[in-house]
């Protein structure tokens, strides 16, 4: 019994010197950075404080527009279809 408790003890341990992450400069993926050039650390980092009033303001109502193509449409429908065991109504316009 007393193997197995050194045994588990030496594994939690391990993984606790193994799993953390050492905290330094954040950086956003130059990738994404290429597509979202308004990007920022203090926009979408981890280390960045929240802006609640730029999040939420009180003047105006934040908005967000996403845009389908016809093909994705109908592949988003069709996984519905699926998901939804074959039912799925579409409303007319």
């Amino acid at each position: 019994m007393k193997l197995k408790l050194l045994f588990l003890s030496a594994i939690i341990l391990f993984l606790s010197v193994v799993s953390c992450k050492k905290f330094g400069e954040e950086a956003i993926d130059p990738l994404v950075l290429s597509a979202n050039p308004d990007w920022t650390i203090a926009s979408h980092g981890k280390t960045g404080k929240i802006d609640y009033a730029f999040m939420f303001p009180q003047d105006k109502v934040n908005t967000l527009e996403i845009t389908l193509g016809k093909a994705t449409w109908e592949a988003v429908k069709t996984d519905m279809v699926a998901k939804s065991k074959g039912v799925y109504y579409e409303q007319d316009e």
